[in-house]
């Protein structure tokens, strides 16, 4: 068993035009990592809709936010 682990973290603020850098972000991350693009495909399309919820409706405050997110390979 592989044991290799690669790790990539995001920052992305809490604004719905973030979304297009995650976007961006999974492209990149696809081609550095060699993922298939369906697999690149559906990881934007739950991110999407998770960072979209969570920016809409996550915060109690009008106020600027950070949100992390981390993405990990293990094996090759």
């Amino acid at each position: 068993m592989d044991n290799n682990c690669e790790e990539k973290v995001l920052l992305v603020k809490n604004r719905i035009d973030e979304l297009a850098v995650v976007a961006r972000f999974l492209d990149e991350l696809g081609e550095q990592w060699d993922l298939p693009l369906s697999l690149v495909l559906s990881l934007n399309l739950v991110l999407e809709e998770a960072l979209a919820n969570t920016i809409m409706y996550g915060f109690d405050d009008d106020g600027a936010h950070t949100i992390e997110i981390h993405f990990s390979k293990i094996g090759s």
